[in-house]
Formats: C-alpha cells, structure tokens, sequence
C-alpha cells in the first residue's frame, strides 16, 4: 500500500476512533443522568412507605394526648390535669415535631429532592465528562450552553456557596424541566438559585437536547452535528437529477407530496381490498385485532432436503452425544457435583 493511502487510511481510523470515544463519552452521561432520575424516584418512594409508618405513630400518639385529655376532663385543677397530658407523651413532643416536619415535607415535595440529593453523589463525575465533551449548540440553545458554561466554571472555583447569584434567560426556562421552580429558587428570589437544583435540572435537559439534537458533540457521530451528514445544495444540485432519474421519486417539494400522497391512497386501497383474504386479522370494536397465524405452506424441496438430512446424519445414542460434546468443549470443568467438591471419577 503506497504510503499517502496508508496515512489516510490512518487519519480515518483515528478520526472513527475519536468519534467512538465521544459517542461513549456523551452515552455514559445520559445514563447516569438517567440513573439519577431513578433513584430519586425510588427513593422518594421509600420514603413514602416510610411517612406511612410516621403517620401511624404520630397519629398513636395524639390519639393518646386525647384519651388523657378526656379522662381528666374533670379535674379542677389545670396544673394537674396538663401533667396526666404530659404523662401520656411516650415520645418527647421535641422529636414529635421533628417527626411532623418531616412526614409534611415528604407529603408538600415530590420526587426532586431526592433526584437533587442522588445527584450529588455523581456530580463530579458529571462535570469531568461534560469538561471532556466539545459540546456545541444551534441557536436556539446558545444561552442553554452558556448556563452550562457558567455552572461549570462555578465547579472549578471550587466555591462552596449553596446559592448563586445567576439571571437565567427565558430561553433557558423553557428547556428546563417543569416544576423544578420552587427547588431553583427556593426563596422566590428570581436572581438568587440553589446551584445543585439547578445543577441537576441542568444536566437533565441536556440529556434531552443531545436526543433532538439541539446540543451536539463536535466530532461525534452518534451525537454529533447532523447538518455534517447531509450533502451541500451545489451536491444537492448536481445529483437532484440522477437520482431522480434512478428512482423515479420526484425532488421537487411540491411534486413530491403529490407523488407520497397517490403511494399512500393506492396502498390503503389495495389493503382494504385484500383484508377479507388475511386469515387470522380482523376489525373487533373498532380495534384491529391480530390473531397467531397457521399456514399450511408445503414445499417438496423442504421435505426432500429434511429427508436428506436424516438419510445422511449417522444414528447415534443421546448417550454418545453427551459424551463427545462434553470431551469437545471441556464441560466437565464447568459442572461440579452438588457437595461443591471436586468430582472423584477420572473419565
């Protein structure tokens, strides 16, 4: 091979190479996102079977305060009858109200929370891969991308302030997943926000716009620029013909319509025709039902080609077959007797 072939050919496999890198790079940051939306939502589920135990004891306890209060209903004296009430606390009433805040706040919040908190645990190893990604944008996503800049650089200062002060432009609200307002801006302030919440809801609309596209990976090719795959208009001009020509589909936008919607109406046709004819489908309710299809197809080649086979194949015992399957493949160091010892017999 002449050495200009072979450097080519060796700047295209590092070219794939490196986009197979990107492509794992950007796929193991959806999938932790991924992962960290599932567990905040199993976690926000433990924690309501949880809050259905605190429900049942805090509601033992007051029904306790109350049996006290009715019992001394008529006791003269208050000082004594708030002690028969005191006694009837088996909880100190500082840990009752502790118990209370937290059964309330896991009824008001829903699973975004505990989505913030899991996110913490893979944050550096979010932002490691972001700072490793060539991400870049369309237009509709530029101040996205510098929201994500912002936050990055936040990262590396290695500031260790729970609120930053941040204008998020409306562009970015409405990439953002719904409902995470409050966690955002936990004090209504629009320029004062909670950086992991918004951290987290960041990184989850990212994960959807490297779906659509929005955000691409430079040099991908899963996630890379689709515009890089498509051909340029003088391509376009220069080949619109031929392949026309070649496969008779019209490239003109107008005729191309015409062209799909006469396809479509003659297949629609010819289907409703031969429906009566298709054994095992028919319209129930509206609905189209398909049922296991039987065919009674018979070929004389299949059945002289399945008489070959047993004419041919030597007749042996299951017993032979066992045997030279397990000498060919060595299965006697995978299968081991039950007591978990070492087989006794040799052969």
């Amino acid at each position: 091979m002449k050495p200009t072939k072979r450097h080519a050919l060796a700047v295209v496999l590092v070219n794939t190479q490196l986009a197979q890198a990107y492509d794992d790079l950007a796929d193991l940051l959806t999938r932790v996102i991924s992962d960290i939306e599932q567990d905040g939502k199993k976690s926000f589920q433990a924690d309501l079977f949880d809050s259905r135990d605190r429900a049942n004891g805090l509601i033992s306890q007051f029904r306790e305060v109350l049996d006290a209060y009715q019992s001394t209903a008529d006791i003269q004296h208050a000082s004594l009858r708030l002690e028969k009430i005191e006694a009837a606390f088996s909880t100190p009433p500082d840990e009752l109200l502790t118990t209370c805040d937290s059964h309330l706040a896991s009824v008001v919040n829903d699973e975004r929370p505990h989505i913030v908190n899991a996110y913490g645990k893979k944050r550096k190893l979010l932002f490691e891969i972001f700072e490793q990604l060539p991400i870049e944008v369309d237009v509709s996503c530029r101040q996205f991308l510098a929201l994500g800049n912002r936050l990055f650089s936040e990262y590396q200062s290695a500031s260790k302030e729970l609120q930053l002060s941040i204008n998020i432009h409306d562009d970015v609200f409405e990439l953002l997943p719904s409902g995470w307002d409050i966690m955002i801006f936990p004090e209504g302030e629009q320029e004062k926000v909670n950086r992991f919440s918004l951290e987290a809801a960041w990184f989850i609309a990212l994960k959807a716009q490297l779906k659509t596209f929005n955000c691409y990976v430079v040099g991908g090719q899963k996630y890379g620029d689709p515009n890089q795959q498509l051909i340029s208009w003088d391509e376009y001009t220069e080949l619109a013909s031929e392949y026309q020509e070649l496969s008779d589909i019209p490239v003109d936008g107008h005729e191309l319509v015409k062209h799909l919607k006469t396809e479509l109406a003659d297949i629609a046709r010819k289907t409703d025709d031969n429906f009566p004819n298709i054994k095992g489908a028919l319209i129930q309710d509206d609905k189209l039902v398909l049922r296991r299809a039987y065919t009674k197809y018979k070929s004389d080649t299949l059945d002289g080609l399945r008489n070959a086979i047993k004419q041919h194949m030597p007749k042996a015992s299951i017993i032979d077959v066992l045997t030279d399957t397990v000498r060919w493949l060595g299965l006697e160091k995978i299968f081991r007797p039950q007591s978990g010892h070492d087989s006794k017999l040799t052969n």
